[in-house]
């Protein structure tokens, strides 16, 4: 007879399955009127789906993973923090979310307030980095920020 485990055997509600959630490496520019599914792929990252599902209904395909770079939204996130970015929520519709945008072909991460007229407010949490205003016509949204992760 076999020794029982000293732990039960953990089986998850979604039997295991794996989602793949692709990768983006945001330090490459995206180029005028790209998006986030325009990007260069790196490998895709598989993830149990039961924690996927933990923190989003967003179907995997429409997910994203991206390492920040830089220090502009610091102390919300650092260079390097994991963020995952839901490419279904690419309208400006949330005030003082944070979100995953080209800014004339540039890529990053940023905090968007709407203004008046078809203005926008792109705000850097860092308060050494200074705020600036764009025409709305000069973002592309790529989705919402909506989770990430950090090293210890």
């Amino acid at each position: 007879m076999q020794p029982l485990p000293d732990q039960p055997v953990a089986r998850s509600a979604d039997a295991g399955e794996t989602v793949e959630i692709v990768q983006l490496d945001l330090s490459l520019p995206m180029g005028p009127g790209a998006t986030v599914d325009e990007y260069i792929e790196e490998e895709p990252i598989r993830f149990d789906l039961g924690y996927v599902r933990s923190f989003t209904r967003t179907p995997p395909h429409r997910l994203r993973i991206a390492r920040g770079v830089g220090d502009s939204m610091y102390p919300t996130l650092n260079s390097n923090d994991l963020v995952w970015i839901d490419s279904t929520q690419t309208d400006l519709n949330q005030q003082d979310r944070v979100w995953a945008v080209s800014i004339n072909g540039a890529a990053a991460i940023k905090r968007l307030r709407r203004l008046s007229g078809d203005r926008v407010m792109v705000v850097s949490d860092n308060p050494a980095i200074e705020n600036y205003e764009v025409e709305r016509a000069e973002l592309l949204i790529g989705g919402r920020v909506i989770r990430f992760a950090r090293d210890l």
